[in-house]
């Protein structure tokens, strides 16, 4: 398999596990194996950009919007930890 098959690969894996987690919620895979994915993605987003594609995964958030849903005002920021996968990785985050 080369490069862009890769590529198109794991942007259609990333896209069905988005609708399986925000649509469906109904996850197959552990959120660990989901970000292995996306970070797989980016590297060869980064390391290829002949072959980025403007639809695909890193350009965009997950899932639909729910009707059902309304906005909430936080007390405190809800934010991410940036996709931290060891302790130093979160404490140079905090």
């Amino acid at each position: 398999m080369d490069v862009r098959e890769r590529m198109e690969q794991l942007r259609s894996l990333i896209r069905y596990h988005n609708e399986k987690y925000y649509d469906q919620d109904s996850p197959e895979i552990t959120d660990y194996e989901y970000d292995q994915l996306l970070l797989e993605l980016r590297k060869l987003e980064e390391q290829y950009p002949e072959y980025a594609s403007p639809d695909s995964p890193t350009q965009r958030v997950g899932g639909t919007v729910k009707r059902e849903l309304r906005k909430v005002k936080h007390d405190v920021p809800v934010i991410s930890l940036q996709d931290a996968f060891s302790k130093e990785e979160v404490y140079a985050f905090v």
